[in-house]
């Protein structure tokens, strides 16, 4: 595992079981009931529906708001993406430093800065990649879709990562797709879950492959949702998204009690000011939870 080690278990189980004991003698709520109950009341606040799935890698906690619900992915799939990318990478089926040329027709609007651009220049894989996570490049991720051989393509590799929810149907910023109802879907459960890989170096056939993605992932420039409400210095490798009432953020929390895998997918929101609050609100109810060390009974 990239971040803490598992000797954290042994060395604060007296701790954890003291805890239990203390909440038990008490009669107090859970940290899962709690975030439960908060989460219901950030979701009643705002009128939204939200899909939130917390993942402790180290203790093997789990938690799931409405897991059954399917969510317009936005920007969070090119986390899955950039897995695939590498995946693909690692048995030869693509290459990190190969470059393509940057063509008029395929720059888009949105996020990015590649429309801004001048077409003719050359652009790495890797390059790309890391233009579509840090920045939310939406004609860099059309550009990595097309080369790893289209949706189909993609979509097959997400199958056989074990992903049964999240699916590409369209390319970024094709909205006539979008009004036909062909769109891009992930769920909260199996986001956390891609970030779970992540941090434990399964995302990919070889650990490197995803220490390489989580080096993307912790160069995110688009800081405004999960970190802002976390105490300074709290570490996080996340990927957000956006469209229309519909207002992402997904990743990992680096606490004292060890990695989180988080997923706070939010839809019927008009206001995206509403819905940026209320992930930070979430993510740091996660934080309270399950953040501090020895604070959290492995495995509830």
């Amino acid at each position: 595992m990239f971040a803490h080690s598992y000797l954290m278990l042994v060395l604060l189980g007296p701790v954890f079981l003291l805890g239990m004991i203390g909440c038990a003698a008490r009669g107090t709520p859970s940290p899962d009931a709690r975030l439960a109950e908060g989460i219901r009341a950030i979701e009643m606040e705002t009128g939204g529906t939200f899909g939130v799935s917390a993942r402790h890698v180290t203790l093997g906690n789990s938690f799931d708001h409405r897991p059954e619900e399917v969510f317009p992915a936005a920007s969070v799939i090119k986390t899955h993406l950039l897995a695939v990318l590498h995946r693909k990478a690692e048995r030869g089926e693509a290459a990190l430093q190969e470059t393509l040329v940057l063509r008029e027709e395929d720059k888009v609007g949105g996020s990015g800065r590649l429309q801004n651009e001048g077409a003719g220049g050359d652009y790495t894989i890797q390059r790309l990649a890391h233009l579509m996570i840090v920045i939310s490049d939406n004609t860099a991720t059309n550009m990595l879709m097309r080369y790893l051989g289209g949706i189909d393509a993609i979509n097959a590799e997400l199958e056989a990562m074990g992903f049964e929810q999240c699916r590409f149907g369209r390319y970024m910023m094709d909205f006539e797709a979008r009004e036909r109802g062909v769109d891009n879907f992930i769920s909260a459960p199996e986001t956390a879950e891609l970030y779970v890989m992540i941090e434990r170096g399964t995302a990919t056939t070889r650990p490197e492959g995803s220490r390489a993605v989580l080096d993307v992932l912790l160069a995110q420039e688009l800081q405004d949702r999960m970190p802002v409400l976390l105490p300074e210095g709290t570490l996080v490798a996340h990927k957000t998204g956006s469209l229309s009432a519909v207002c992402h953020d997904s990743g990992i929390i680096y606490a004292p009690s060890g990695p989180i895998a988080l997923a706070v997918l939010t839809k019927g929101i008009e206001e995206q000011a509403v819905a940026e609050d209320a992930i930070r609100r979430i993510a740091r109810l996660v934080y309270d939870e399950w953040g501090a060390a020895g604070g959290l009974v492995p495995g509830s």
